[in-house]
């Protein structure tokens, strides 16, 4: 217990900083990391000392946020609401607009480059919070998505190659002025 608590106290801000890039919504992102701790305690007797916690970690954090993403393209009704006999009933949606930390974040990635994130697959999306935002090497990414280093460098050129056609389309400078930038 204590081991993991160390483990946790460490990683805690990058961890933060990754549910909130995969969440892009603060509560979201609370839950994300919770539920991702929970996961990583109950999983830690096959934690591989050799190996770099936060890795381990965010793995399972993509994982999670993966499957929330699939359990989304699968809307659920409450069961009061679903047994109303009106059927002009509508479900209340929380609205963020009011949220200065959505609002925060959404002025730090800008407007631009927070739809063309969100137009990416997700998959490509989170390699690119992970290699490009959080600045982790293709290797520990490789490791957080279980796949070849190949497949991170892959996923990264597409995603690169998606976001400046989605710039391009916005504003033609755009693509031009972030080729420059990666020279």
């Amino acid at each position: 217990d204590a081991a993991f608590e160390a483990l946790v106290k460490n990683h805690r801000l990058a961890l933060e900083r990754l549910a909130r890039r995969l969440a892009r919504d603060p509560e979201d992102a609370k839950d994300l990391l919770q539920e991702t701790l929970v996961d990583a305690y109950r999983a830690f007797g096959r934690f591989r000392q050799n190996s770099h916690f936060y890795s381990w970690v965010a793995r399972i954090m993509t994982n999670n946020h993966l499957d929330r993403l699939r359990r989304k393209q699968h809307p659920t009704v409450s069961l009061d609401q679903a047994g109303s006999r009106d059927e002009s009933d509508t479900l209340d949606l929380p609205d963020h607009s009011a949220n200065p930390e959505a609002l925060l974040l959404f002025e730090q990635l800008d407007g631009p480059f927070q739809s063309a994130l969100e137009s990416l697959q997700p998959l490509h999306r989170a390699t690119v919070m992970l290699c490009d935002l959080e600045g982790v090497t293709y290797e520990e990414a490789a490791k957080v998505e279980a796949c070849p280093i190949g497949t991170i460098r892959s996923r990264l050129h597409r995603a690169h190659n998606a976001l400046k056609g989605f710039l391009a389309r916005l504003d033609p400078g755009t693509a031009d002025r972030l080729e420059a930038d990666n020279r």
